[in-house]
């Protein structure tokens, strides 16, 4: 396994928070030269530690809405769970299909630009399955609010009480764009670090253009960011997703700016129909979880019950709907 220094970790933090950083500008921030910061990213690549980079795209801007379902089987065959996989795999409006272990046993990602289309699919599955589902959960999304992975860098584990770099993404309106942005965004989507020369020979623009069409989709918020797909097994960490239950919302927005400052927490959702604070952490092991969650439940008398679940298997991601 690639044993990763300093300055891998400090890239790797700068290429989480921008992933469209030129190298130029990595080079001075980790005070060394172009082609070490470029050799450096090339075997992060290599190693598999970084598996891509991608436009962070808000959905909702492009007039979606998002929806997580998640089910609990009494039991499945194999043959009736691998024909679930198919269809949820092969349908366009599903962009994450997981294998989960924890209290439920299959979470589901759906995007529909209409609540009626999302009823009719959802009625006609589970008319279809019922038969083998304990119980299912499902939850429109109002917000994602992806944090920076702050425990890359060494002296911010030190203290939680650190400035965060925040995507936020959902719950706002569609905002006007055309096939031109389309074809940017799906580039952007597969490429962050797609050159501004490559993008123009793509969409026969130039590249004043792509420049002045990219501000501006950031400007609207439909691009909100750029990151780096980091592997986490690469760098010795664990995912859970985690859901609260609270007796009393007296001291809600403190649980969330205490969650927000831990930097191993990296994202925090809202929901409709969901659990009272919801939130995924990406630690070193189980007992950093299980301190933390000890130390959570110490602190707040207010929670009543944390229940969590980590995905074991990934089926489907898809970054954006374009």
């Amino acid at each position: 396994m690639l044993k990763l220094d300093k300055k891998d970790h400090k890239l790797l933090h700068e290429l989480d928070i921008n992933a469209r950083q030129p190298v130029s500008v990595l080079a001075k921030k980790l005070k060394t030269s172009r082609d070490v910061v470029d050799y450096r990213i090339k075997r992060l690549q290599k190693e598999e530690v970084i598996t891509g980079f991608n436009a962070f795209i808000d959905s909702s801007k492009l007039g979606y809405y998002i929806y997580r379902v998640m089910l609990k089987f009494y039991s499945i065959s194999r043959k009736d769970y691998t024909e679930l996989i198919e269809i949820l795999n092969n349908n366009n409006n599903i962009f994450w299909v997981g294998e989960t272990y924890g209290f439920v046993d299959l979470g589901i990602g759906f995007w529909f630009q209409e609540e009626e289309e999302f009823h009719e699919f959802y009625t006609k599955l589970m008319s279809r399955y019922r038969r083998y589902i304990k119980k299912d959960y499902v939850h429109r999304i109002i917000h994602n609010n992806y944090l920076d992975r702050a425990y890359i860098l060494e002296e911010k584990q030190k203290t939680r009480l650190v400035k965060r770099e925040e995507f936020k993404l959902g719950g706002e309106k569609k905002e006007k764009f055309d096939d031109v942005d389309l074809k940017i965004m799906k580039i952007l989507v597969k490429d962050a670090r797609a050159p501004i020369i490559q993008i123009a020979e793509s969409t026969d623009l130039d590249s004043a253009t792509i420049i002045y069409r990219i501000k501006h989709l950031e400007k609207k918020k439909i691009i909100l960011g750029y990151r780096a797909n980091i592997d986490l097994n690469k760098i010795k960490r664990e995912f859970y997703t985690v859901k609260v239950y609270l007796n009393d919302f007296s001291r809600k927005k403190q649980i969330v700016s205490l969650l927000k400052s831990a930097p191993f927490v990296t994202n925090l959702i809202e929901a409709i129909g969901s659990w009272d604070v919801e939130f995924d952490m990406e630690v070193k092991n189980s007992e950093e979880y299980h301190n933390f969650i000890d130390e959570l439940k110490d602190r707040y008398e207010e929670i009543s019950e944390i229940e969590f679940f980590r995905a074991s298997k990934t089926y489907k991601v898809i970054d954006a709907p374009l």
